[in-house]
């Protein structure tokens, strides 16, 4: 098996090393003193570099929303997810880069800004209005979904839309050719302008799945 090494405060280290799951990438061992990190390596490189059918595309949706309902439940959220950020291992997406994790409502956990990619970025990323309401409501972790909307936009094809851009009407004309209309309507929910009005990790497992099950 190859490995390749992460450099990373700490602090991170010791957060990383604590997540086990089957699609966040492993972390195999942490060096404290030198704050390295050697992560399990990516045979299949990234998302970004697969080309997928349609039913192929929906399974590495299920994959990243099983890594973020994870993440979710540990109060943890990435904030920086993209196609390039996922990595495949052995044909699983696991969700990487995980440098960018925060803690949700943890100043702790704060030693660098969040930063997100031009194009994925949620709409709370760039308006500082929305990120305030977002945290105040314990929804800091809804800027993932928005994120994976993007992403899943991306496995078909389409261009993201970052949330500094974001209009209905974008939003409605570049998921119009999306079928099954479920998976459109899913998609459409997950881009939604404000934090709230985006389905969680969970309904959205919930939810491929059972678009997977069906096509």
């Amino acid at each position: 098996m190859a490995y390749r090494l992460i450099f990373i405060p700490e602090v991170w280290g010791r957060v990383v090393k604590s997540l086990v799951h089957p699609n966040v990438l492993r972390l195999v061992e942490a060096f404290p003193e030198s704050g390295v990190l050697l992560y399990e390596w990516g045979d299949g490189g990234s998302l970004a570099a697969q080309r997928l059918s349609p039913k192929e595309a929906l399974k590495a949706l299920i994959h990243v929303a099983e890594g973020l309902r994870y993440l979710h439940s540990r109060g943890l959220y990435h904030g920086d997810l993209k196609p390039e950020n996922v990595i495949v291992v052995g044909g699983v997406c696991k969700i990487g880069d995980l440098y960018s994790l925060r803690k949700a409502l943890s100043a702790s956990y704060r030693s660098a800004s969040p930063v997100c990619t031009h194009g994925y970025c949620a709409p709370e990323q760039r308006f500082s209005d929305l990120a305030v309401e977002a945290k105040s409501m314990g929804l800091e972790n809804r800027r993932d979904i928005y994120q994976l909307g993007n992403i899943a936009l991306s496995l078909f094809g389409i261009e993201p839309i970052d949330g500094e851009e974001w209009t209905e009407g974008e939003v409605e004309a570049k998921t119009a050719g999306i079928k099954p209309p479920e998976l459109r309507d899913l998609i459409k929910e997950m881009l939604a302008r404000e934090p709230w009005k985006r389905p969680n990790a969970e309904e959205v497992v919930k939810r491929v799945v059972e678009i997977y099950q069906r096509i």
